[in-house]
């Protein structure tokens, strides 16, 4: 181990006996609850010793730790306890390890140091929940941010985000336009250079023919909002995101040398079609059965009824399969517009993983897909809030900080919605029944389509730069992770 790592062993058997302290204090507690009163003041108090003992200890300690543990699947399994019974501090420590080991380094230390923290996070899901758990709200507040920006941004700005650089798409942009207390559609347009902006109805079905009434008998309209722009912030008004994992192991009896070759092998090696043209062949008479092995696509064909290997990876995750750990999840999402009010109920422990905005912001906003070129508008819709609940497999590519989500057809995920749909320039309001269930069933479906062939990936280092660049373009500010600021 390299000079600068090495750590006076007094330091660590220090944190070791407080460890066991705790432990010995909350027993105590437990067998005597007629002086529980006490026992709970020493327990708080050696609890507390021990969270200021492990936020003092510096990057270099932790590194030793994990040397020490290495190839010990008994100490590492003694770390992790460590980490989780120092409650947040613990999550802030196993953060700081991953960080740091994410960087570059390819000597015989990092890679031990790596292939220890990994052996950490497979002692148990409860160490990998404990992680997620310090790094989703962390997560939620620069996406949280993302969205508020982009939202902002576009409505202030008074132009259409292009939907497409071809074919029909390009005829249509996306606007969000800004609804008052009577419904009325206002779209902010920029004046000219060095002017005020200023707010222009948007009129749709009803009310152009109303508005023209208006006009003849001389009663303009009048906006309701002055030319400030819209403030980002607490444009969200509660955001939810619980993930709850369960490791999912390699098959009993395969070593590690050969589960890594055999994935290795298959890097270059596509396993959907395989898969797939396996079952057709089991399936159908051999004439349809080369047909359809023809004629199918592959996207297509990863949504049918066949069975993935129980060690599948995508292939994204193949290069490296020994820095990659595979997990069934649990997924709550809940994101509302409308109200600070839960859409989930809280006794399930979902207050841990919720973020309500500080700041108050009544601007209602409503997106407008609009058509230019004699092309006619597509409709509005305001969504007011979303959740969703659902099973997926995740890949969690530790060091490279990235993540493949792939939604399982044996429980499909399951949307609700609060939205209001209106059709066409007409603006024919849709019933209550195809708004919420119909177009939610909908989403669903879609969502199915990101599986194992074609998960959901997720880049969170790509995702922090992205929040950085936003920062220093809209002069965003820091914040704790409770408030709304940008």
């Amino acid at each position: 181990m390299p000079s600068e790592m090495v750590v006076a062993d007094p330091l660590l058997a220090t944190l070791e006996i407080d460890v066991d302290k705790v432990h010995s204090v909350a027993k105590t507690k437990k067998a005597k609850a007629g002086a529980g009163s006490k026992a709970g003041d020493k327990a708080k108090a050696a609890a507390t010793k021990v969270q200021a003992s492990w936020r003092r200890t510096s990057l270099a300690v932790w590194l030793s730790i994990l040397d020490k543990a290495a190839g010990s699947e008994k100490a590492l399994k003694r770390v992790a306890a460590m980490l989780q019974n120092m409650g947040p501090a613990g999550g802030q420590a196993l953060g700081k390890l991953i960080l740091y080991l994410s960087g570059p380094g390819t000597s015989v230390v990092a890679r031990a140091r790596k292939r220890a923290l990994i052996g950490l996070l497979r002692s148990g899901a409860k160490l990998v929940n404990f992680a997620l758990k310090t790094v989703l709200p962390r997560f939620m507040t620069p996406t949280r941010r993302q969205v508020q920006n982009q939202l902002a941004a576009l409505h202030n700005a008074g132009t259409g985000l292009p939907l497409g650089e071809e074919g029909p798409a390009q005829n249509y942009t996306l606007e969000i336009l800004r609804a008052d207390d009577a419904d009325r559609l206002w779209r902010r347009v920029e004046g000219p250079a060095g002017g005020e902006a200023r707010y222009e109805r948007v009129f749709l079905g009803l009310d152009a023919l109303t508005s023209g009434v208006a006009r003849c008998l001389g009663s303009p309209q009048v906006c309701p909002f002055d030319s400030t722009p819209v403030q980002p912030r607490g444009l969200i008004k509660r955001t939810t995101c619980r993930v709850d994992t369960r490791l999912v192991k390699r098959e009993k009896g395969v070593s590690k040398k050969a589960y890594r070759e055999q994935q290795v092998a298959n890097a270059d090696v596509d396993l959907v079609t395989d898969c797939a043209d396996r079952y057709l062949a089991q399936t159908y008479w051999p004439p349809l059965a080369h047909a359809l092995q023809k004629a199918i696509p592959r996207r297509a064909k990863s949504m049918l009824d066949f069975e993935y290997p129980a060690d599948f990876m995508p292939r994204a995750m193949r290069d490296d399969p020994e820095n990659v750990i595979s997990l069934d999840v649990d997924i709550d999402i809940a994101l509302r517009f409308d109200s600070p009010e839960p859409l989930f109920n809280l006794d399930s422990g979902l207050g841990d993983f919720t973020s309500v905005a500080k700041v108050q912001n009544d601007s209602r906003f409503v997106f407008f897909v609009r058509g230019h070129n004699g092309y006619p508008s597509l409709g509005t819709f305001e969504l007011k809030n979303f959740k969703l609940e659902a099973r997926a497999l995740a890949w969690w590519d530790v060091f490279d900080s990235k993540f493949d989500l792939a939604f399982t057809k044996e429980d499909p995920p399951k949307v609700s919605w609060d939205i209001e749909v209106a059709l066409g320039g007409a603006a024919l309001p849709l019933p209550d029944c195809i708004e919420d269930h119909f177009l939610g069933g909908l989403t669903s479906m879609v969502m199915r389509t990101f599986n194992r062939a074609y998960p959901l990936h997720l880049d969170i280092a790509a995702m922090n730069e992205e929040e950085a660049e936003l920062q220093e373009r809209w002069g965003c500010e820091a914040v704790d992770e409770d408030d709304n600021v940008c």
